[in-house]
């Protein structure tokens, strides 16, 4: 089933576009792309099974908060622990513990909804935060490493709601 959508996912113009583009310029690597008989380098890999994952919308919502944590969270685990040879236990506490991060953000104080009603979208802007702890929880990182790459991911979240419709978001 999850073949099935990584598969349509990646057979969207934009994830085509995109996995065409990251595939060419040289970023081989040990990761899977799920969905490609291909493989990547760890940053590429995330970040085409997480397109693909949520170009068609087919990610899971939680409802009351607005955000489709699995799409973030997954991808980055999966690319990690493939690079550093995780188990499927550790994929799993990883996958719970950022999904529970980007979740509990999304709550806090109504967090998620007053993004979107500024027209910014949760799942990219605080997706970010769960797929730094999934990576990190991945990559054993002591508490002082993980609030550095927490601070990494804030400057790197975004998410306007005006490219919704186009090719960097359906709908």
């Amino acid at each position: 089933f999850r073949r099935v959508l990584f598969r349509s996912g990646l057979a969207e113009e934009p994830a085509g576009l995109l996995r065409d583009v990251q595939l060419q310029a040289g970023s081989a690597g040990p990761c899977t792309v799920l969905g490609d008989a291909r493989t990547a380098a760890p940053m590429t890999a995330a970040q085409l099974n997480a397109y693909a994952a949520h170009v068609l919308d087919f990610d899971d919502t939680q409802h009351g908060i607005g955000t489709h944590m699995s799409a973030p969270v997954i991808p980055a685990a999966l690319a990690v622990g493939e690079l550093l040879g995780g188990s499927g236990a550790d994929l799993a506490a990883a996958y719970v513990a950022g999904f529970e991060v980007g979740c509990s953000l999304a709550r806090a104080g109504d967090f998620a909804d007053h993004l979107l009603k500024r027209r910014l979208v949760a799942s990219s802007m605080l997706g970010v935060f769960g797929a730094t702890v999934a990576a990190g929880r991945m990559a054993g990182l002591d508490a002082q490493q993980l609030e550095n790459a927490l601070g990494i991911a804030a400057g790197h979240a975004s998410g306007l709601t005006m490219a919704f419709g186009t090719m960097a978001k359906a709908q």
